[in-house]
């Protein structure tokens, strides 16, 4: 599976287990719907965001390119990945691929 939306704020491709809810350990891809201020926390510990809704000013986008922080928003289906599985995402092609 390929997801695709606008992709930025890091440089090269993140590798990692997909998260809906709590990151813990800095590892996690966080996954939403979108971001709202209430979620940067989270957003600040994960490894990149990914989101359903979201264009080139979004908060996911502003908060992630501020932050150096890789993301790909707009993909549509994002939080169809399932809790854990494990995908790449690629800012400069703003691409999400599972690797499951």
């Amino acid at each position: 599976m390929i997801l695709t939306g606008i992709g930025g704020g890091g440089q090269a491709p993140v590798v990692g287990r997909v998260n809906h809810n709590t990151i813990v350990d800095g590892d996690g891809i966080r996954v939403a719907d979108m971001t709202e201020p209430d979620m940067l926390s989270e957003m600040l510990k994960a490894a990149a965001v990914v989101t359903n809704r979201g264009g080139a000013m979004s908060h996911a986008a502003v908060v992630c390119t501020a932050r150096g922080i890789t993301f790909v928003v707009g993909t549509k289906t994002a939080t169809l990945l399932s809790q854990g599985a494990y995908i790449e995402v690629d800012p400069s092609a703003g691409t999400v691929t599972l690797l499951d």
